[in-house]
């Protein structure tokens, strides 16, 4: 089973729900386990690697290490748009496609 960076942190804006990890064609995603297992939310899924550059480019912002992945406490992720909360820092949203970075 493959390892997913954000297991347990990333929860769906509609239902609250947690998304789970799956690999599709390669790529690591994360999808609502609600829809997953009822078929009750939407089936949105949102790419791990997108996720993973949205932090480490706010992580550059702050001046911190790409390690430093362990500061993301939670993502909420309602359709295209995105929330990552930071314990200690500002949050990153993306909203319809923009991205606004808190900076320091």
């Amino acid at each position: 089973m493959a390892d997913f960076l954000f297991s347990g942190k990333i929860f769906c804006g509609l239902c609250d729900w947690k998304y789970r990890g799956k690999t599709e064609r390669n790529k690591k995603v994360y999808l609502c386990s609600k829809y997953s297992k009822t078929g009750d939310c939407e089936r949105y899924k949102v790419d791990e690697q997108h996720l993973l550059d949205l932090i480490l480019h706010q992580l550059d912002i702050y001046g911190l290490s790409h390690d430093r992945t362990d500061l993301v406490e939670s993502i909420i992720v309602t359709r295209k748009d995105i929330e990552i909360n930071y314990t200690g820092y500002a949050s990153t949203i993306q909203k319809d496609n923009e991205v606004t970075f808190a900076t320091p």
